[in-house]
């Protein structure tokens, strides 16, 4: 089996672990995505003013695309029966879990050999899963079933201009980016091989005499 078809089902990280610490891992996902789901999220009509995206994707980096995407989806299920809002939709799961799919696979199936190559993958991350997983699957979910009223196109701008979850987007991956160095420099996680941290140049002083 290749070293990139493990990858897709866990990240580095987790493919050194013991098959026992493989399940806790995935576990304590699937308990940080319940958590977040309960005590994170405040939904307000269209928009869910919340850390899902953000966790979502942490979840991909740090267990693997089909493992993040299971462990959401069980997260998203769980913490709908713990926190429920209108009527449960297998959607939304779908869309976190594929949040945490895409982080999984473009960051770990690639290998980070500079210190600003996974800051490149990141910001394609947030395209892709902006317009995926935010607009096309559950901005889709919500017009269809709640605002089919009004046009798709007037339905976007109402929600990600007049109820701000393109701030709420943006907020959640400025924080992703904020925890990269974090996750480098830490030596627990150095088996995310998330590449070398950015190095201060220096100036060399001149030789005197």
């Amino acid at each position: 089996m290749s070293e990139n078809f493990k990858k897709l089902f866990f990240s580095p990280f987790v493919l050194k672990a013991t098959r026992a610490r493989k399940i806790a891992y995935v576990a304590m996902m699937v308990a940080l995505s319940i958590v977040s789901n309960m005590f994170f999220e405040f939904k307000l009509g269209a928009v869910q003013y919340s850390f899902t995206t953000l966790i979502s994707a942490l979840i991909g980096i740090l267990i693997g695309p089909i493992a993040g995407f299971t462990a959401c989806f069980i997260g998203d299920g769980v913490g709908f029966i713990a926190n429920p809002f209108g009527s449960y939709s297998p959607w939304i799961g779908i869309a976190t879990g594929l949040i945490a799919f895409a982080t999984g696979a473009i960051v770990h199936l690639v290998k980070n050999d500079k210190a600003y190559t996974v800051y490149v993958k990141l910001a394609i991350i947030s395209v892709i899963t902006f317009f995926i997983c935010s607009v096309g699957i559950n901005g889709t979910f919500l017009w269809l079933v709640w605002y089919n009223k009004m046009t798709y196109f007037e339905f976007l701008i109402y929600r990600y201009i007049g109820l701000g979850q393109l701030f709420v987007s943006i907020i959640n991956y400025a924080i992703l980016f904020a925890f990269i160095p974090v996750f480098k420099r830490l030596s627990f996680f150095k088996d995310l091989q998330l590449g070398p941290c950015f190095k201060k140049e220096v100036d060399k002083p001149e030789n005197v005499g």
